[in-house]
This record gives C-alpha cells, structure tokens and sequence, in this order.
C-alpha cells in the first residue's frame, strides 16, 4: 500500500473522530451559563467541518479523481469560518476601534495566499470566495486578540515576519522551480510549522492558568494553522492536518474554560 494513501486515510479517520467528539462535548455546553450564542456558533462551525468531510469521502468513492469549480464540501468549509467568525463576534468584548495597523497586515498574508492558492489549483472561483470569508474571521478574530493583549508585542512580529517570508519562499519556489525551488520550498516548512506549535503552546498555557478570552488565540492559532495547510503538499500537509484537529481540540478546551469563568462570576 502506497504510504501517502495510509497517512491520508489514518489523518481522515482521526480527523473525522475528532470532530465526532467535539461537536458531542460542546454541544453539551450550550445553555449553560451565559455562552449560549458563542457555544452555539462554535458547535455548528464544527459541524460544518464534519459534514465537509463526510461530503468529500461521499464524493471521492462515488467519483474518484473528478472536480467541481464549487463542490458542497468548499460551501462547508466557507460556513466553517463565517460560523467561527460569529462565535467570536457574539462574545461580550467592547472593541470599538478598527486596529487597522493589525488588520490590514493580516489581510494582505491573506490575500496573498489566495494569490498562491489560485496559481497552484487554478481554481479562482473557489480560491477568491474562500480568501473573501477567511477574511472575515481574520479580521474579527485580529482586533480582538489586539483588544485582550492576548498576543505580546513580538508575537505580533513573528506573525507578521514569518507570514511574509513564507509567501516570499512560496513564490520563489513558483518561479524558480528546480534544486531553488526545493530548498525555499522545505524552508517554508521550517516557518510556518513551529509557528503553528507556538500557537498551541500559548493557548495551552492561556487554557492551564485559566486565563480569560483564551479562546480568540486558540482561533488565531487554528487560522495559521490552516494557512500552512494550503501552503503543504504530501506527507507535510498531513503532518500539519494534525496539527489542525490539535487546534480545534484547544478551541473547545479554551471555549470550555470561558464557561467557567462565566459560572464564578454568577457565583459572585
């Protein structure tokens, strides 16, 4: 058996038991204390995933190989993030300003990507709806992580630096192609990867000291997460895959947590 074919059914299947178990937990947390409408809209930003996912195994053992410009799975993937997006927005956060110097920055990675993501798929339909609802939540989940000092200040550098050098690397690698195009292409690699892990080590702390809105950096670091995603091929992309259901683990681990800050200050 192909090892590539393995890591792609092994990352499927614990992908699809992982969100099987958070869609059960978080569910159970909806209507408790006063989180009803961002649990909600979590819980159904998970579903959306799930149904994706069983959308694309559905299609591929039907028709194998074949394409669609917009297939049921990419409208899924789409409501994942509005989904998320609305999670975010429906928590109780005072963030009156714009913090245009943190959103634009962030929407330019964004877009850029798009722009890679249409030279390697082709697919500009799909590729510039996908950029236009990942930037929605981009910049809803950007200002509030800014509101609640929840990134420090060279955290905020390496996302930017790194996120720029990457799209530099990527680029080079579609130009140049050939022995270049390798070495900046693994030297993406060693980029965007430990950033996803710092972003996981900072939520995980954030979850174990009970420190409040953890919950808007475990989404920051799932969105990183999911922009390396588009950025790797092969056995890189199941790797970071993985780090991906690590992340939405930490997002219902932080949301968890908010409940029950919630339920002390009832208390009081």
């Amino acid at each position: 058996m192909d090892p590539l074919f393995l890591a792609e059914k092994v990352s499927t299947i614990i992908q699809i038991v992982t969100l099987i178990v958070l869609v059960v937990l978080s569910s159970r947390l909806i209507g408790k204390g006063k989180l009803i409408l961002p649990t909600f809209f979590f819980t159904f930003s998970i579903v959306s995933v799930l149904l994706s996912d069983l959308y694309w195994i559905t299609f591929e053992v039907m028709r194998p190989g074949e394409r669609m410009p917009i297939a049921a799975n990419e409208i899924s993937e789409c409501a994942f993030y509005l989904l998320l997006s609305a999670s975010v927005a429906s928590l109780k956060i005072n963030c009156e300003k714009l913090y245009l110097k943190e959103v634009i920055p962030a929407l330019i990675i964004l877009v850029c990507n798009a722009a890679l993501w249409i030279v390697w798929s082709g697919e500009w339909l799909e590729d510039i709806f996908s950029c236009i609802v990942m930037g929605v939540l981009f910049s809803t989940v950007v200002r509030r992580v800014k509101q609640t000092n929840l990134l420090p200040v060279y955290g905020w550098c390496l996302f930017y630096g790194v996120g720029a050098l990457a799209i530099v690397l990527q680029t080079i690698t579609i130009i140049k192609g050939g022995q270049i195009g390798k070495i900046t292409d693994i030297s993406t690699y060693f980029l965007i990867i430990p950033m996803c892990i710092w972003f996981d080590i900072l939520t995980l702390r954030g979850i174990i000291k009970k420190r409040k809105n953890t919950f808007l950096l475990s989404i920051m670091g799932v969105m990183w997460a999911y922009l390396s995603l588009y950025m790797s091929p092969g056995y890189v992309y199941y790797a970071v895959l993985l780090l991906v259901n690590f992340g939405w683990v930490l997002m219902y681990l932080s949301l968890k947590n908010m409940h029950g800050e919630v339920y002390r200050d009832d208390l009081r």
